[in-house]
């Protein structure tokens, strides 16, 4: 399990790894976004000029993990946490509602 903890989801490319506690996802460019459904309202969270400097600990305090931190961002249409700017209003969808989607949309080996 150590050496799961150096990669990112683009090392997995397909399937699901699960590391302790939380799951390591597949690849999120390779998922459909328009199939990605909410059973409940995402949260709006404004973004500013600090969380910009560092996304890392914004999405850390807003989702309890930073690991989502390129599934979010994709999910609101922003390419990369480079493109992030002061006053973009974020949604942030539940940790559920991400695991539940990629589990059903996985490529299974």
């Amino acid at each position: 399990m150590l050496g799961l903890t150096k990669q990112n989801r683009y090392d997995l490319m397909e399937g699901q790894q699960v590391e302790e506690f939380d799951p390591i996802y597949p690849d999120c460019l390779s998922i459909d976004l328009d199939a990605f459904t909410l059973t409940s309202p995402g949260k709006d969270e404004v973004v500013y000029q600090e969380n910009v400097i560092r996304p890392d600990i914004f999405f850390d305090n807003k989702m309890g993990t930073n690991n989502l931190e390129d599934i979010v961002l994709w999910i609101n249409a922003i390419p990369s946490r480079r493109d992030l700017s002061e006053g973009i209003i974020l949604n942030i969808p539940s940790k559920s509602d991400i695991s539940s989607f990629f589990i059903k949309n996985r490529k299974l080996n």
